[in-house]
């Protein structure tokens, strides 16, 4: 499968005025558009503020061709008396994934039962945005280094 590239995302800071998200607040941070590029091609994720309990995102990865080849639609909501990431790569169906842990400028989201990821995490460093995912233990590590698209 391929990995989700969640929101291998960084963000700017949030236009003065923006609120913080209430009980989205733990994941505000990733509001913006996030760009990641390398030789193989280039990554883009965005995501809305949060509004009405809900951001919405969405994520593209693009060949040096210009040819779409992944995409996912991304929500994270409350729902249930807790925060979750629910992403559903190339239009499927959608995966739900738990706020298992945050901080000021991070986040992590959980789904044990999932074959792949079990673990998501964004993370502000400096301007950037760092996405990683793995197996819930460490291993089979993989990440997206953003910055401000």
């Amino acid at each position: 499968m391929l990995p989700f590239l969640l929101a291998a995302c960084v963000h700017a800071p949030s236009p003065v005025g923006v609120p913080l998200g209430g009980e989205l607040a733990p994941v505000a941070f990733l509001a913006g558009t996030w760009v990641a590029g390398d030789p193989h091609g280039t990554t883009t994720e965005t995501w809305s503020t949060p509004a009405n309990g809900m951001m919405f995102g969405h994520n593209q990865a693009v060949d040096p061709a210009g040819q779409t080849v992944f995409f996912e639609q991304l929500v994270v909501y409350r729902g249930g008396g807790r925060v979750v990431y629910r992403a559903a790569p190339r239009g499927g169906e959608g995966v739900e994934f738990v706020l298992g842990g945050h901080g000021p400028g991070w986040a992590e989201f959980t789904n044990p039962a999932h074959d792949y990821p079990r673990r998501i995490r964004y993370e502000r460093v400096g301007a950037e945005l760092v996405a990683t995912i793995d197996d819930g233990a460490g291993g089979h590590l993989v990440s997206w280094r953003y910055r401000p698209g």
